[in-house]
């Protein structure tokens, strides 16, 4: 009897295990992709500045040749 509570025991732990690295993975998994929109978001406002910037470097270039 001692034996089969303790096979249970397994089952449910190893269940359990399994259950928290589902959710652990699947928590790294969301936060990966989080910060790979942030990352994303900051490249692009980074892109803005620079077309930005050269934008009104071709302004007074063109200002200063008149």
């Amino acid at each position: 009897m001692e034996a089969v509570l303790t096979e249970k025991k397994k089952m449910m732990n190893s269940a359990v295990d399994h259950l928290l690295l589902l959710h652990r993975t699947f928590r790294s998994n969301r936060h990966r992709e989080k910060m790979s929109k942030v990352v994303k978001a900051k490249q692009k406002k980074q892109m803005q500045i620079s077309k930005h910037s050269q934008h009104k470097k071709l302004e007074t270039e063109d200002h200063t040749c008149r």
